[in-house]
Protein backbone atom coordinates (compact mmCIF):
# COMPACT_ATOMS: atom_id res chain seq x y z
CA UNK A 1 0.00 0.00 0.00
CA UNK A 2 1.04 3.44 -0.93
CA UNK A 3 1.27 6.09 1.75
CA UNK A 4 -0.40 9.66 0.61
CA UNK A 5 3.15 11.42 0.71
CA UNK A 6 3.13 13.24 -2.83
CA UNK A 7 5.40 15.52 -4.27
CA UNK A 8 5.47 17.03 -7.71
CA UNK A 9 7.95 18.88 -9.82
CA UNK A 10 9.18 19.45 -13.68
CA UNK A 11 12.13 18.36 -15.64
CA UNK A 12 12.40 21.21 -17.85
CA UNK A 13 14.00 20.44 -21.70
CA UNK A 14 17.30 21.89 -22.23
CA UNK A 15 18.61 22.92 -25.41
CA UNK A 16 22.58 23.76 -26.64
CA UNK A 17 22.70 26.83 -28.61
CA UNK A 18 26.12 26.25 -29.07
CA UNK A 19 28.27 23.24 -28.62
CA UNK A 20 32.06 22.82 -29.04
CA UNK A 21 34.28 20.10 -28.42
CA UNK A 22 37.71 21.17 -27.23
CA UNK A 23 39.34 17.66 -26.32
CA UNK A 24 38.70 14.48 -25.14
CA UNK A 25 39.17 13.24 -21.79
CA UNK A 26 40.74 10.04 -20.49
CA UNK A 27 36.91 8.92 -19.07
CA UNK A 28 35.25 9.01 -21.78
CA UNK A 29 33.69 12.37 -21.53
CA UNK A 30 35.17 15.50 -23.51
CA UNK A 31 35.37 18.84 -22.77
CA UNK A 32 33.05 21.39 -24.22
CA UNK A 33 31.93 24.78 -24.36
CA UNK A 34 28.39 25.45 -24.54
CA UNK A 35 25.53 27.82 -24.37
CA UNK A 36 22.51 25.89 -22.47
CA UNK A 37 19.11 27.16 -21.91
CA UNK A 38 15.81 25.59 -20.92
CA UNK A 39 12.38 25.90 -22.30
CA UNK A 40 8.69 25.53 -21.01
CA UNK A 41 8.68 22.29 -22.10
CA UNK A 42 8.90 19.65 -19.51
CA UNK A 43 7.83 16.56 -17.68
CA UNK A 44 6.12 15.84 -14.90
CA UNK A 45 7.53 14.25 -11.97
CA UNK A 46 5.45 12.94 -9.40
CA UNK A 47 6.82 11.28 -6.20
CA UNK A 48 5.02 8.74 -3.85
CA UNK A 49 6.36 7.43 -0.79
CA UNK A 50 5.82 3.62 -0.62
CA UNK A 51 5.82 1.26 1.42
CA UNK A 52 6.86 -1.42 -0.83
CA UNK A 53 10.37 -2.86 -0.29
CA UNK A 54 11.43 -1.53 -3.76
CA UNK A 55 11.94 1.03 -6.09
CA UNK A 56 8.78 1.60 -8.60
CA UNK A 57 9.51 3.49 -11.54
CA UNK A 58 6.48 4.36 -14.29
CA UNK A 59 6.45 6.18 -17.65
CA UNK A 60 3.79 7.67 -19.26
CA UNK A 61 2.68 10.17 -21.87
CA UNK A 62 3.30 10.55 -25.63
CA UNK A 63 7.31 9.79 -24.71
CA UNK A 64 6.86 7.50 -22.03
CA UNK A 65 7.05 4.20 -24.54
CA UNK A 66 10.03 2.05 -24.74
CA UNK A 67 12.16 3.38 -21.82
CA UNK A 68 13.57 0.85 -19.57
CA UNK A 69 11.96 0.93 -16.08
CA UNK A 70 15.09 -0.55 -14.84
CA UNK A 71 17.73 0.57 -16.17
CA UNK A 72 17.43 4.62 -17.03
CA UNK A 73 18.44 7.64 -15.24
CA UNK A 74 16.33 7.72 -12.03
CA UNK A 75 17.15 4.18 -11.18
CA UNK A 76 20.91 4.41 -11.60
CA UNK A 77 20.54 7.65 -9.43
CA UNK A 78 18.43 5.75 -6.63
CA UNK A 79 20.97 2.76 -7.21
CA UNK A 80 23.73 5.47 -6.62
CA UNK A 81 22.22 6.85 -3.58
CA UNK A 82 21.39 3.78 -1.94
CA UNK A 83 24.87 2.36 -2.65
CA UNK A 84 26.74 5.33 -0.63
CA UNK A 85 24.23 5.10 1.96
CA UNK A 86 22.15 8.30 1.59
CA UNK A 87 18.99 6.37 1.40
CA UNK A 88 17.95 3.56 4.30
CA UNK A 89 15.19 1.96 4.44
CA UNK A 90 12.66 3.84 2.15
CA UNK A 91 11.23 3.27 -1.40
CA UNK A 92 9.48 5.51 -3.82
CA UNK A 93 7.10 5.29 -6.94
CA UNK A 94 7.91 7.58 -9.22
CA UNK A 95 5.50 8.60 -12.33
CA UNK A 96 6.65 10.76 -15.37
CA UNK A 97 4.89 12.03 -17.88
CA UNK A 98 6.71 12.23 -20.70
CA UNK A 99 6.73 15.23 -22.83
CA UNK A 100 10.56 15.76 -23.80
CA UNK A 101 11.01 13.21 -26.37
CA UNK A 102 13.73 10.81 -25.76
CA UNK A 103 16.98 10.09 -27.56
CA UNK A 104 16.21 13.63 -28.95
CA UNK A 105 19.20 16.14 -27.75
CA UNK A 106 16.47 18.15 -24.80
CA UNK A 107 18.37 16.34 -22.06
CA UNK A 108 14.77 15.13 -20.90
CA UNK A 109 16.58 11.95 -18.79
CA UNK A 110 19.43 14.15 -17.43
CA UNK A 111 16.40 16.57 -16.10
CA UNK A 112 14.36 13.71 -14.74
CA UNK A 113 16.78 12.43 -12.50
CA UNK A 114 18.04 16.38 -11.42
CA UNK A 115 13.88 16.78 -10.62
CA UNK A 116 13.99 13.58 -8.23
CA UNK A 117 17.62 14.35 -6.70
CA UNK A 118 16.04 17.97 -6.11
CA UNK A 119 13.00 16.76 -4.40
CA UNK A 120 14.82 14.17 -2.38
CA UNK A 121 16.96 17.14 -0.90
CA UNK A 122 14.28 19.54 -0.35
CA UNK A 123 11.86 17.05 0.95
CA UNK A 124 14.88 15.99 3.41
CA UNK A 125 14.92 12.50 2.42
CA UNK A 126 18.70 13.62 1.95
CA UNK A 127 21.30 15.78 3.77
CA UNK A 128 23.99 16.73 1.74
CA UNK A 129 25.75 19.67 0.09
CA UNK A 130 24.90 21.28 -2.63
CA UNK A 131 28.65 19.63 -3.88
CA UNK A 132 27.70 16.39 -3.36
CA UNK A 133 24.83 16.45 -5.30
CA UNK A 134 26.66 17.85 -8.25
CA UNK A 135 29.29 15.00 -7.78
CA UNK A 136 26.74 12.13 -7.50
CA UNK A 137 24.25 13.68 -10.47
CA UNK A 138 27.58 13.86 -12.54
CA UNK A 139 28.39 9.73 -11.94
CA UNK A 140 24.38 9.17 -13.55
CA UNK A 141 25.28 11.51 -16.54
CA UNK A 142 27.07 14.12 -18.03
CA UNK A 143 24.14 16.42 -18.22
CA UNK A 144 22.69 15.80 -15.05
CA UNK A 145 24.74 18.12 -12.83
CA UNK A 146 23.89 21.07 -14.97
CA UNK A 147 19.86 20.57 -15.08
CA UNK A 148 20.16 20.78 -11.16
CA UNK A 149 19.17 24.42 -11.46
CA UNK A 150 17.05 25.22 -14.50
CA UNK A 151 19.08 28.43 -15.12
CA UNK A 152 20.99 29.62 -18.37
CA UNK A 153 24.55 28.66 -18.08
CA UNK A 154 27.68 28.42 -20.22
CA UNK A 155 29.92 25.58 -19.67
CA UNK A 156 33.26 25.90 -19.72
CA UNK A 157 35.31 22.71 -20.09
CA UNK A 158 33.24 20.06 -18.01
CA UNK A 159 30.11 19.97 -16.51
CA UNK A 160 31.00 20.73 -12.94
CA UNK A 161 32.53 24.41 -14.95
CA UNK A 162 29.53 26.80 -15.57
CA UNK A 163 28.29 29.88 -14.98
CA UNK A 164 25.26 31.71 -15.23
CA UNK A 165 25.29 34.68 -17.53
CA UNK A 166 23.09 37.78 -16.35
CA UNK A 167 21.64 38.58 -19.43
CA UNK A 168 17.89 38.95 -20.79
CA UNK A 169 17.15 35.83 -22.91
CA UNK A 170 13.79 35.81 -24.32
CA UNK A 171 13.63 33.27 -27.32
CA UNK A 172 10.78 31.10 -29.48
CA UNK A 173 12.10 28.00 -30.28
CA UNK A 174 10.54 25.98 -32.83
CA UNK A 175 11.74 22.65 -31.81
CA UNK A 176 11.39 19.78 -34.74
CA UNK A 177 12.05 15.76 -34.16
CA UNK A 178 12.27 13.63 -37.02
CA UNK A 179 11.26 9.97 -36.62
CA UNK A 180 14.66 8.83 -35.63
CA UNK A 181 17.19 9.05 -32.71
CA UNK A 182 20.83 9.89 -32.50
CA UNK A 183 23.11 7.90 -30.39
CA UNK A 184 25.04 10.21 -28.27
CA UNK A 185 27.89 8.03 -27.37
CA UNK A 186 28.52 6.80 -31.22
CA UNK A 187 28.32 10.23 -32.40
CA UNK A 188 30.68 11.54 -30.48
CA UNK A 189 33.18 8.74 -30.73
CA UNK A 190 32.96 10.34 -34.92
CA UNK A 191 34.29 13.35 -33.95
CA UNK A 192 38.19 13.76 -34.40
CA UNK A 193 38.35 17.64 -34.66
CA UNK A 194 38.40 19.96 -32.25
CA UNK A 195 37.87 23.38 -32.17
CA UNK A 196 39.31 26.29 -29.64
CA UNK A 197 36.57 28.14 -27.27
CA UNK A 198 35.21 31.39 -28.96
CA UNK A 199 36.35 33.67 -26.53
CA UNK A 200 33.31 35.78 -26.89
CA UNK A 201 30.46 33.74 -25.53
CA UNK A 202 30.76 35.71 -22.09
CA UNK A 203 28.47 37.99 -20.52
CA UNK A 204 30.18 41.09 -20.95
CA UNK A 205 30.00 40.64 -25.19
CA UNK A 206 26.80 38.86 -24.72
CA UNK A 207 25.19 41.50 -23.29
CA UNK A 208 25.82 43.94 -26.67
CA UNK A 209 25.47 41.45 -29.36
CA UNK A 210 23.73 38.17 -28.55
CA UNK A 211 22.25 37.29 -31.54
CA UNK A 212 24.97 37.86 -33.71
CA UNK A 213 27.63 36.02 -31.10
CA UNK A 214 25.13 33.26 -31.03
CA UNK A 215 23.99 33.25 -35.36
CA UNK A 216 27.83 32.96 -35.67
CA UNK A 217 28.61 29.92 -33.67
CA UNK A 218 28.15 26.79 -34.06
CA UNK A 219 27.34 23.03 -33.35
CA UNK A 220 30.39 20.63 -33.93
CA UNK A 221 28.65 17.32 -33.32
CA UNK A 222 26.03 18.63 -36.25
CA UNK A 223 28.57 18.70 -39.60
CA UNK A 224 29.14 15.00 -38.33
CA UNK A 225 25.71 14.19 -37.91
CA UNK A 226 24.79 16.18 -41.53
CA UNK A 227 27.35 14.11 -43.07
CA UNK A 228 25.48 10.83 -42.07
CA UNK A 229 22.14 12.11 -42.43
CA UNK A 230 20.80 14.16 -45.10
CA UNK A 231 17.26 14.21 -43.96
CA UNK A 232 18.91 16.33 -40.64
CA UNK A 233 20.84 18.87 -43.03
CA UNK A 234 17.71 19.45 -45.45
CA UNK A 235 15.69 19.75 -41.86
CA UNK A 236 18.12 22.57 -40.23
CA UNK A 237 18.12 24.50 -43.97
CA UNK A 238 14.00 24.46 -43.59
CA UNK A 239 14.43 26.10 -40.70
CA UNK A 240 16.60 28.81 -41.55
CA UNK A 241 15.04 29.93 -44.56
CA UNK A 242 11.34 30.65 -42.40
CA UNK A 243 10.48 33.83 -42.16
CA UNK A 244 12.14 36.03 -39.01
CA UNK A 245 14.07 32.94 -38.11
CA UNK A 246 17.50 34.08 -36.66
CA UNK A 247 19.40 30.99 -36.43
CA UNK A 248 18.91 27.07 -36.98
CA UNK A 249 20.88 24.59 -35.15
CA UNK A 250 20.57 20.74 -34.11
CA UNK A 251 20.71 20.40 -30.05
CA UNK A 252 23.53 18.18 -28.21
CA UNK A 253 23.98 15.21 -30.64
CA UNK A 254 20.58 15.53 -32.10
CA UNK A 255 18.44 14.66 -33.19
CA UNK A 256 16.05 18.03 -32.65
CA UNK A 257 16.88 20.65 -34.60
CA UNK A 258 15.02 23.94 -33.92
CA UNK A 259 14.51 27.56 -35.34
CA UNK A 260 15.45 30.37 -32.79
CA UNK A 261 12.58 33.33 -33.45
CA UNK A 262 12.05 36.63 -31.19
CA UNK A 263 8.45 36.96 -31.27
CA UNK A 264 5.35 34.04 -31.00
CA UNK A 265 3.56 34.84 -34.33
CA UNK A 266 6.98 34.28 -35.97
CA UNK A 267 7.60 30.29 -34.63
CA UNK A 268 3.54 29.59 -34.58
CA UNK A 269 3.83 30.44 -38.76
CA UNK A 270 7.40 28.53 -39.22
CA UNK A 271 5.18 25.78 -37.27
CA UNK A 272 2.29 25.51 -39.71
CA UNK A 273 4.61 25.87 -42.41
CA UNK A 274 7.80 23.10 -41.76
CA UNK A 275 4.40 20.92 -41.28
CA UNK A 276 3.36 20.71 -44.88
CA UNK A 277 7.29 19.05 -45.68
CA UNK A 278 7.36 16.90 -42.79
CA UNK A 279 3.98 16.11 -41.30
CA UNK A 280 5.61 12.82 -40.07
CA UNK A 281 7.69 14.74 -37.28
CA UNK A 282 6.55 15.94 -34.05
CA UNK A 283 7.13 19.50 -33.45
CA UNK A 284 6.30 22.08 -31.05
CA UNK A 285 7.03 25.74 -30.28
CA UNK A 286 8.36 26.68 -26.98
CA UNK A 287 10.32 30.03 -25.16
CA UNK A 288 12.70 30.58 -22.67
CA UNK A 289 12.54 30.36 -19.28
Amino acid sequence: MLRKIKYHSFAFAKVNLTLRILSKLKNGYHRIQSFIIFLNLKDQIQLIESDLRYDKIVFKGKFGKGINKKNNTISKLLESLRAKGFIKNIFFKIIIEKKIPQGSGLGGGSSDAASVLNILKKKHYLKISKKKMIDIASEVGFDVPLCIDHFNKIINSSNKNFFRPRINLRFFLLLVYPSFKNSTRKIYKLNNLFSRPNLQLTEKYLKNNLVNILKNDQNDLQTIVESKNKKIKDLIYSLSIQKNCLFSRMSGSGSICYGVFQNLNSAKRAKKMLKKYYPNYWSVVSKTR
